[in-house]
């Protein structure tokens, strides 16, 4: 008999510590694992997700998302064109989830709202003498999420649906030098539903 009481109230202690743990912790970093979405399209998995927990009904979320990639070409044909031209190209993504939550269960949280952002994206090519093309593009995007995450003290794993809206601004060329780059780039939109498995830490 004592043990059993001995193992009620060790139980009821470690379920008070973890609600209190999960109360106090409101400050998080996140990554996301992302099937389809405006902002895996933009900075993919080079984003970090930054969740702050205003109260027990409301999130806030900032979103921040940098890539960073160069290539050379080169060539089979030693008199080709292309050998030596070299390409970088950056994306920086800033952006706010605005989150309504509820709690079914302990250590288990749902949410439920918007998320806003805007990216802006740069690809220059340059050759063995120096001429370049830099193509510079805005984009924006709105999501509407519905995800859920449960907490085991700091750690917090979970998944999000969504259905989004990209806007792809229209491209601008800069070119320097006096050899002429050819390049085409289209603005426009897409819309279409999307999913991402989360992992966050909480301090």
């Amino acid at each position: 008999m004592r043990s059993i009481v001995v193992f009620v109230a060790v139980s009821l202690l470690a379920t008070s510590l973890a609600e209190a743990q999960e109360d106090s912790a409101k400050v998080g970093v996140g990554l996301a694992f992302l099937a389809s979405n405006p902002v895996g399209q933009l900075t993919g998995t080079s984003t970090l997700y930054l969740p702050v927990q205003t109260g027990r009904s409301f999130r806030v979320e900032p979103t921040l998302g940098w890539h960073h990639a160069s290539v050379e070409e080169t060539s089979s044909d030693p008199t080709s064109p292309v050998n030596g031209i070299s390409e970088s190209s950056s994306a920086l993504l800033l952006g706010i989830g605005l989150f309504g939550t509820a709690r079914p269960g302990s250590g288990t949280l749902l949410y439920y709202g918007p998320r806003l952002g805007v990216a802006w994206s740069r690809v220059r090519d340059t050759d063995q003498a120096g001429n370049s093309l830099k193509e510079s593009q805005t984009d924006w995007f709105a999501i509407a999420a519905l995800g859920g995450e449960h907490r085991v003290s700091h750690l917090g794993v979970g998944g999000e649906v969504s259905l989004s809206y990209l806007h792809l601004g229209k491209p601008s060329f800069e070119q320097t030098g006096s050899a002429a780059f050819l390049a085409a780039s289209a603005g426009g939109s897409s819309v279409g539903t999307g999913a991402a498995a989360f992992v966050r830490w909480y301090f």
